[in-house]
């Protein structure tokens, strides 16, 4: 990569990007969402067994599994999606 070129890469390294990780998918009335209360449980699409999605900007870049991390969740990156993959699913 030529000068020029790292330095256009670091002027958008800081920019935030939403990064969002998907358990499962589910569609619901409006009707029920608003009778959501604590300790109902509301199931998805997901199976125990499947990966979780990692999304950027809704774009899933890649798949993985939950881990418990002291007191937090986390994910464990299990394969990155190839840019050409990415822009197939687009089309």
């Amino acid at each position: 990569m030529t000068e020029g070129g790292k330095r256009k890469l670091e002027l958008i390294l800081d920019v935030p990007v939403k990064s969002t990780v998907i358990l499962g998918t589910t569609k619901r009335k409006l009707k029920d969402l608003l009778n959501i209360k604590p300790g109902m449980i509301i199931e998805t699409d997901g199976n125990v067994d499947d990966n979780v999605k990692l999304c950027v900007n809704d774009n899933v870049i890649a798949l993985g599994e939950v881990v418990v991390v002291g007191e937090n969740y986390g994910l464990s990156v299990k394969q990155i999606v190839s840019p050409l993959e990415r822009i197939q699913k687009l089309q």
